[in-house]
């Protein structure tokens, strides 16, 4: 392995179950991860909900629209990046006396429905020709190549997916958590048995099982495992000792109902992401991680992978962790890791296939 390269990417998102204050829920947060950012020199992507700009650009242009445009043009001026993300239940959701009301239908990908407004096809075309609209006001002809569904969902209809995505010029998916397992009514995430590879190609016909010589390139979220006397460790640990780690975004989530059965089956599966923005995450718990990765991918060449944020779940333990962390890599694993981008990565694809025509 010459590099670990690592992309620090955040998924740029409302608290999807409903939010009273646009600044608390998205732009306060964000803007303290920018502002970060700057200060490390450190190249941060944004994958942008597309969908929940599409609707707020009729609901709530200077509250909310605005304020996106502004901040989107912040992190590309500071050579940033933005990356497609989607929720599709934006699409079904309402706006009613100055607030948005979540739809709990279509949150995810996770349906096919090949025919008008609510189709895969339709839904992909309309976020991600927002997402370069809004891009392009900062870089002319900005396109995003890469891709994260929300909730980590691109299954089952990974075919189609990647198929419009393509053609919506993505080249790269960042959704994969390997060993990763979550399943609610409206949705389910199956990443176990992954291939053993850093990174592979996804055929078009959607098996994520089975690299192949071309398709969708698959940059996953590092993780690590979690023992199961660790998992309920951290379950019998008390919240309220832990108030310092949580930021209150005005908000709450939106998940599908959940059989006691299914839970017990998704705390089984629970892995530990290299993540700024959990409750439990120290900077130990995060060298553990990268320390795994580097282990596991050592006799790769130059693997990829990200690192996944929300700042609307980012107080200030999560930013100084996050400075803690990049600081760590470049004193501790310089010359073993990196930071990269999507649109780096990108481009060295394209400059792979030219050279093997």
């Amino acid at each position: 392995m010459k590099k670990l390269q690592l992309i620090v990417s955040f998924d740029y998102e409302l608290p999807l179950g409903g939010c009273s204050d646009y600044e608390k829920g998205l732009f306060v947060p964000a803007g303290r991860v920018l502002d970060l950012a700057r200060k490390l020199e450190l190249p941060v992507c944004f994958f942008v909900d597309a969908l929940c700009a599409v609707q707020f650009k009729d609901w709530d242009f200077e509250k909310f629209y605005k304020p996106l445009q502004k901040q989107i043009t912040k992190l590309l001026r500071q050579n940033g990046e933005v990356q497609l993300h989607l929720h599709p239940h934006w699409m079904t959701s309402k706006f009613e006396n100055g607030r948005f009301l979540p739809s709990h239908d279509k949150t995810f990908l996770a349906f096919a429905d090949e025919t008008g407004h609510l189709s895969i096809e339709n839904i992909i075309k309309k976020g991600a020709n927002e997402l370069n609209g809004l891009a392009s006001e900062v870089i002319p002809g900005y396109q995003c190549v890469a891709y994260r569904g929300g909730g980590y969902n691109i299954q089952p209809y990974t075919d189609l997916i990647f198929r419009y995505l393509q053609n919506a010029g993505i080249c790269i998916d960042s959704s994969i958590l390997k060993g990763y397992y979550f399943a609610t009514e409206t949705q389910q995430e199956d990443y176990r048995s992954m291939p053993s590879t850093p990174n592979w190609y996804i055929p078009f016909n959607g098996n994520i099982r089975e690299p192949a010589q071309g398709g969708m390139f698959e940059i996953p979220i590092a993780t690590a495992p979690i023992s199961v006397v660790a998992k309920l460790a951290q379950k019998l640990k008390k919240r309220k000792n832990f108030t310092h780690r949580t930021y209150d975004n005005s908000g709450s989530t939106l998940f599908g109902c959940i059989s006691k059965k299914q839970k017990i089956k998704n705390f089984y599966y629970r892995l530990q992401p290299l993540t700024f923005d959990g409750i439990f995450t120290d900077l130990d718990t995060l060298q553990r991680v990268l320390d795994h990765n580097l282990h596991l991918y050592k006799d790769y060449e130059n693997p990829v992978l990200s690192i996944n944020s929300h700042p609307k779940c980012m107080c200030n333990y999560h930013l100084h962790l996050m400075e803690d962390f990049v600081a760590m890599v470049s004193k501790k694993y310089a010359g073993q890791v990196e930071f990269t981008t999507y649109s780096a990565v990108a481009e060295t694809l394209r400059l792979q296939k030219v050279s093997h025509r």
